[in-house]
C-alpha cells in the first residue's frame, strides 16, 4: 500500500496489526518510525510532513506506551523522534518542524506539565520529580524539542532493563548537551522566528542530569563532557558580557568547541597508565 502511495490505508492496516499484538514493542516502534521518517518525507509541504511526524509521536505516546508502560525501548524511540527528527539537522524541513512544535506542542518555560493525553495526567509520571531535580529554577525551555526528549529518555532509563536503560541514558546525555548549547528558544509568530541559543541558566540542572546518566552510561565520558561544558560556559559568558550574542551561534565558537572535545580525548589516549593512575 505504501509503494502505491495509499498511506492512510496502510496506516489503518498497520494499526489493526498492532492492536492484534499490542504488547509487542517492535511493532509500535517500527510503525512510529515509518510515519515520522519514511512517509513524512514523501510530502512536499511542511504542514503535511509535520502531520505525519506528529502521527508517529502520538502512536508511540498514546498507544504504544499505553500497552507497554514499562518498555524502555519505546521511551528511547519516542525521545529519538523529538531529539533527532525534530531537533536535529537531518530533515530539510527541520526548521518548520521546530516552529510548529513551539507553536502547538509545548508551553514556554517554567515547571508546568507539557501537553499529554488525559490518561497520562492521571498516572504518576514524575513530572514534578523531573522538574525538581533537573529544573528547579524553571529554566528549561519546553519549546525546545530536546526538553521533551530528555523527559522521555529519563523515564526509560529509570526502568529495570540494564541494556535498554543504558540506551535511554545515552539519549539523555545527548539531550542535556543540546539543551545547554541551544536550549533557549527565541520564538515569534509575527514575523516567523525560531532561534536557538545556549541556555546558561539551565546549566546546573543539566550538569546534574549528566551525572545521573553517567551512572548508567559511562562516568569517564560524562565527566569529560562536563569539563567541556564548563569551557563552553566561560566562552558563552564572555560573548554575552562583551555584547556579542550572535557569536554564540557562530562557526568560530562551534569550531572551538569541537577542537576542545577532540583535544581532550586525544590527550587522554596519549597518556600512559601511570599518568592515568595519578589523575
Amino acid at each position: 500500500l505504501q509503494d502505491r502511495e495509499r498511506y492512510c490505508e496502510g496506516v489503518q492496516l498497520a494499526d489493526w496489526v498492532a492492536k492484534l499484538e499490542p504488547e509487542s514493542p517492535e511493532i509500535w516502534a517500527y510503525l512510529a518510525w515509518n510515519m515520522a521518517y519514511n512517509i513524512s518525507i514523501v510530502f512536499p509541504d511542511p504542514p503535511d510532513r509535520w502531520r505525519w511526524v506528529q502521527n508517529g509521536l502520538r502512536l508511540l505516546r498514546d498507544d504504544g506506551l499505553r500497552y507497554n508502560p514499562n518498555n524502555p525501548r519505546l521511551f528511547s524511540e519516542l525521545a529519538l523522534i523529538y531529539q533527532h527528527k525534530i531537533g536535529g539537522p537531518l530533515d530539510d524541513y527541520g526548521a518548520p518542524y521546530r516552529w510548529y512544535y513551539a507553536q502547538t506542542n509545548a508551553p514556554a518555560t517554567g515547571n508546568g506539565i507539557p501537553p499529554v493525553p488525559d490518561y497520562m495526567r492521571a498516572e504518576t509520571l514524575g513530572w514534578e520529580e523531573f522538574n525538581r531535580r533537573y529544573d528547579p529554577e524553571g529554566a528549561l525551555d519546553w519549546r525546545a524539542p530536546e526538553a521533551m526528549a530528555a523527559y522521555w529518555a529519563w523515564r526509560g532509563m529509570r526502568l529495570d532493563s540494564p541494556f535498554q536503560a543504558r540506551q535511554c541514558a545515552r539519549m539523555f546525555v545527548h539531550c542535556a548537551i543540546d539543551l545547554f548549547r541551544r536550549g533557549r528558544v527565541v520564538y515569534s509568530t509575527k514575523p516567523l522566528t525560531y532561534l536557538r541559543l545556549p541556555n546558561l541558566a539551565a546549566g546546573e540542572g543539566l550538569r546534574r542530569a549528566l551525572n545521573d546518566a553517567g551512572k548508567l552510561f559511562d562516568d569517564e565520558v560524562v565527566n569529560a563532557i562536563i569539563r567541556v561544558m564548563d569551557d563552553e560556559m566561560k566562552m558563552f559568558s564572555f560573548a554575552l558580557e562583551n555584547r556579542k550574542p550572535f557569536a554564540l551561534a557562530s562557526a568560530d565558537v562551534k569550531d572551538a568547541i569541537e577542537r576542545s572535545v577532540r583535544q581532550r580525548f586525544q590527550n587522554k589516549r596519549r597518556r600512559g597508565p601511570e599518568e592515568k593512575q595519578r589523575d
